[in-house]
Formats: C-alpha cells, sequence, structure tokens
C-alpha cells in the first residue's frame, strides 16, 4: 500500500471499501509519521500535535484507538509501535520518503517528477491548532526543497539544449507559485527559446493582471524587461517606401449665372457639433477636477502615518524547531525596526501579550494580534537558505486593512544579523527615515540561544507565570550577559514573583540600558526609576 502526501492526503490500499474510523486522524498520524523519516517521532511529539488539548491519559487513550482504527482498516500493522512511532516501509511506502531520498542523492529530475504539488495541500483538521502550525512548517519547507529540485532540472535541460523540456518545468513552477515574478519570467524566456512568443506574451499579460488582481502591485523589473522585449519582437515592421501621394486634379470650373449675394443659412448640424463639443469638453474639465480633488483627498489620507507591527518571519533555513526559531527571527526584526526615528512600531511583546496562548506561530494569529493593537501595516516574510552557506531574507509590508502587499525586499548574505540590519535599512530608505547606527548586535544580542529563551520569557510573563518567565530571562542573561532587556525583563518579573535579587537586576539592566534601542533605554530607564524614585 501507498501513502501520497504531496499534492493531497490520501492512501492506496488493496480493499478500496475499507473505512478507517476516524479517517482523517489516522491519515494525519501518518503524514506525520512519513514526515518523520525512519527515526520515527516520540509518543509525546505526536500526542502535542494531534491531541494538545487533552490531559496525557485521554490522549494515549485517543492514540490507541487510532492505531486500532488503522490495523482493522488496512489489515496489517503498517506503524512500528516501539518506544517510538515509525512507519513499516516494508508494508507501506511514501511519496514523501522517495522525494527525500531523491534530494539526498541529488538525483534533480526524480525529485522533481515525485514533487506533485504542496504537502498536505487542502488537509485539514478543525480542532487541532498545533497540527495545522506542524503542516505549514513542512509544507514551507518542502515548499523549498521541491522548487529547487524543479528549477534545478530547468537549468539542466537548458543547458543541454532541451529546451522544450526546461519551458515545462518553469511552467510547473508558475502553477506552484504564481506571483513569484523571477519565475513568470523565467517561464516567459523558456518559451521565447522554443520561439512561443505568443505563449509567453500571454503569460506574461495574465501574471500582470493576476498581480493587480490578487496583491494590488506590479511585477519587478525583471517581468517589466522580458515583456518589453517581447513586445518589441512582436510589432510589425514598418514599411521603409514612402508613402504614395495621391493627386486630385480638380474639375474644369463651369461657371454659374450670377445671382445677388444671400446670407447663407447656418447648417443646423453645423450647430450641434458645436454644442456637442462644449459639452465634451466641459465633461473633460469635470472628469480633471474630480480626478485633481480625488488625488488631493488621497494625498491627505496618505499623509497619515502608518502604524506598523511585525507579523511572522518564518525560518525556513534552521533544522529542527523551526517554529521556535521564528519568533525569535520576529523578535529581531521588531528590535532591528525599533532603532528607526520616526516609525511607529509596535512593540513585539505587545504583539505577544495579545496573541492567544499557542497561536504565536500562527500567521493570521499574529496579524489579528497586530490589527487588535492598533496596526495599520504587518511586515511578514520568510528567511530561507541557498548554496555556499547563503541565506535569503525576504520580507514584505502588508495593509491589514485590503491585504494589500505595499512593499516587498529581498536580501541575501551568510548571517542573519546581517540581513536583518540590510532590512531595517531598506525599509527605512522607503519610508524616507534616516538609517540606524550600528547593528542589531549592539543593541540586542548576537546569540540565537539568548534571543529565543529571551521570547519564551516573554510568553511566559504574559500568560501570568512568572517563575518561568523568571528563569527563561536568566537563562537568557547567561547565554549573554550583556542583553539589557533580558535583564531589564528578569528585573521585571523578579518584581512580579517577589523573588530575589531585584536591586541588583536593576542596577545591571540601568548599566545595561546605553546598550538598547532607544525606545527600550527609554523603557529601562523610566521604569526602574519610577519604582526606585517617587518621581512626581
Amino acid at each position: 500500500m501507498r501513502l501520497n502526501t504531496l499534492g493531497s492526503l490520501w492512501l492506496e490500499i488493496p480493499d478500496a471499501s475499507a473505512d478507517m474510523t476516524p479517517r482523517a486522524r489516522a491519515l494525519a498520524l501518518l503524514a506525520i509519521l512519513a514526515a518523520a523519516g525512519p527515526k520515527g517521532a516520540s509518543r509525546e511529539r505526536v500526542l502535542g500535535i494531534l491531541w494538545p488539548d487533552s490531559d496525557s491519559e485521554r490522549a494515549r487513550h485517543a492514540l490507541s484507538q487510532t492505531l486500532y482504527a488503522l490495523r482493522r482498516a488496512l489489515g496489517t500493522d503498517v506503524i512500528l509501535s516501539t518506544p517510538d512511532l515509525s512507519l513499516d516501509t516494508t508494508r507501506i511506502t511514501t511519496d514523501l520518503t522517495e522525494f527525500r531520498a531523491a534530494l539526498l542523492a541529488g538525483n534533480w529530475d526524480d525529485a522533481a517528477a515525485r514533487f506533485t504539488g504542496h504537502f498536505l495541500e487542502g488537509f485539514y483538521l478543525g480542532d487541532a491548532p498545533d497540527f495545522e502550525r506542524w503542516a505549514e512548517s513542512e509544507r514551507a519547507t518542502l515548499a523549498v526543497e521541491g522548487t529547487r529540485a524543479i528549477e534545478s532540472c530547468a537549468k539542466a535541460h537548458t543547458a543541454h539544449g532541451r529546451l522544450d523540456a526546461a519551458a515545462e518545468c518553469w511552467r510547473r513552477l508558475t502553477r506552484l507559485d504564481p506571483l513569484r515574478s523571477r519565475i513568470a519570467a523565467s517561464y516567459m524566456e523558456a518559451l521565447e527559446a522554443i520561439d512561443d512568443r505568443a505563449g509567453a506574451l500571454a503569460h506574461g499579460n495574465t501574471f500582470v493582471e493576476l498581480l493587480r488582481r490578487e496583491l494590488d502591485t506590479v511585477p519587478d523589473r525583471s517581468v517589466q524587461q522580458v515583456l518589453a522585449r517581447l513586445r518589441d519582437k512582436t510589432m510589425p515592421i514598418p514599411d521603409a517606401r514612402p508613402p504614395a501621394t495621391t493627386v486630385t486634379v480638380p474639375k474644369p470650373e463651369t461657371r454659374a449665372p450670377t445671382v445677388p449675394d444671400q446670407p447663407r443659412a447656418q447648417p443646423p448640424r453645423a450647430r450641434w457639433r458645436i454644442t456637442r463639443t462644449t459639452f465634451a469638453l466641459l465633461g473633460v474639465v469635470a472628469v480633471a477636477i474630480a480626478t485633481l480633488g480625488w488625488r488631493a483627498l488621497t494625498a491627505r489620507a496618505l499623509r497619515v502615518p502608518a502604524v506598523f507591527a511585525v507579523g511572522h518571519i518564518r525560518d525556513l533555513a534552521t533544522p529542527g524547531d523551526s517554529l521556535r526559531s521564528s519568533g525569535v527571527l520576529s523578535d529581531m526584526l521588531s528590535t532591528s525596526l525599533g532603532r528607526l526615528n520616526g516609525l511607529r512600531l509596535i512593540a513585539n511583546s505587545r504583539i505577544i501579550e495579545l496573541t492567544p496562548p499557542g497561536a504565536d506561530t500562527l500567521q493570521r494569529a499574529r496579524s489579528e494580534a497586530a490589527r487588535r493593537a492598533g496596526a495599520t501595516e504587518v511586515i511578514e516574510g520568510e528567511l530561507t537558505s541557498l548554496a555556499n552557506n547563503q541565506l535569503r531574507l525576504e520580507i514584505r509590508r502588508v495593509d491589514l486593512a485590503h491585504g494589500l502587499v505595499r512593499s516587498a525586499y529581498r536580501i541575501t548574505g551568510p548571517d542573519r544579523l546581517a540581513l536583518l540590519d540590510s532590512a531595517t535599512s531598506l525599509v527605512a530608505a522607503d519610508l524616507h527615515l534616516p538609517a540606524p547606527t550600528g547593528s542589531l548586535a549592539v543593541v540586542s544580542t548576537s546569540s540565537p540561544v539568548a534571543y529565543q529563551l529571551y521570547e519564551d520569557g516573554l510568553r511566559a510573563l504574559f500568560q501570568f507565570d512568572g517563575f518561568a518567565a523568571n528563569r527563561f530571562f536568566r537563562a537568557a542573561m547567561v547565554e549573554d550577559p550583556n542583553f539589557a532587556m533580558a535583564t531589564y525583563y528578569a528585573w521585571r518579573s523578579a518584581v512580579a514573583i517577589s523573588g530575589s535579587g531585584q536591586d541588583s537586576l536593576a542596577t545591571r539592566a540601568l548599566a545595561l540600558a546605553s546598550r538598547a534601542s532607544e525606545r527600550d533605554r527609554l523603557l529601562i530607564l523610566t521604569h526602574i526609576g519610577y519604582t526606585r524614585y517617587d518621581v512626581h
């Protein structure tokens, strides 16, 4: 029997009438184990994804019932029930296992052929939000790998002169990622290479319309350049010969009998034409006045400063627990943008405070929290890995009211902090704000571990678990003793739980305040100063 997870989630079984109950949960379990690979997944991991709201005993009972339902429906055990759970590859095969094996072997043709769609596309478990987060993370990671495999095939076909096969690969990529300008431009160039200029132009025009309709934006320069070149090539060549000159020979004049001159009556049609022209001119003037008035109103509205928040920045370059790493990236970018003078930015701590417990890694949950905090735009994106230890950070400014992408930025480099510094400078230039001086590492920390512990502490603090928060903040201080905000929140959580070392933490936070961003520095000085001194 065979399990397919790319492009859908379904199971080929010998007996088509077999019924799995509950089917959706059983299929989800198989998908988790397929993604886990030969090592399998621990029972605790499976229980946390599929039954996060059940207590330990009820969750284990539900897992046992699902395993029994699978065994009964399939007529055999396809799951090895060792201390960890894994698929029995002698009894069940999966497209995901074969896809990853092809990637590992560098067999791009095989990998591309097996990547038929996005992971678990169209499959949901409405009562398991942790499963949705897990599936989203896996889907994003596999999409990067699948795109890389198909693109590698396209380039190999082009290098060996197999232009039709290359065009087909680029066509597949446009189906998988229809809004990516680079892919659209490459597909148009591939069609041009096989002399299908009409098809290339048609795809380009369709892509432009899709971006306008879905994102209210225009394609980047690469697409515009290809479109301009295609249009130039398809325009008819003008005739170089001068146009023929038509000479009208007048007829011989015949003189009529002389009649006394009488005033000629103006034809009524001439009077009507003048009136119609006048109305047309008045219409143009009215439209012009209305347009100028609308632009003035729009310009006045645009002068209202936007309020920004950082949404979900997915970390697709970090193996393992990428969900937590994504939260760290969001906080790091928020801290970096906080250095921009004139930018109205909602602090990441406020976003965490307004996000429901357990939902902080969901993009829509962070966006909703940003909206509740008063943001008008959210900045979201992803970090992906490239060849030669390079990283690529892509972020977008999204209008929360309409879901429109206002601007997009792409930066490539080997270092996360440098990428975030560059992204901050690009946002500053786009908003006509002065770029920050120095690096993010100076006003925060260069330790990803310290950042992760710091964010875990914030999450615990806003869930009213002051003791856990204090442990996280102190652990972050151990990782980086100069992390000003971790020290400040260690003091703040110590005050909340009446813990020890409050004075020493306050003194240390004040000493480190100069290493924080301007906003965070003022927060530290004001809060601790107000507590130590009775300021009126």
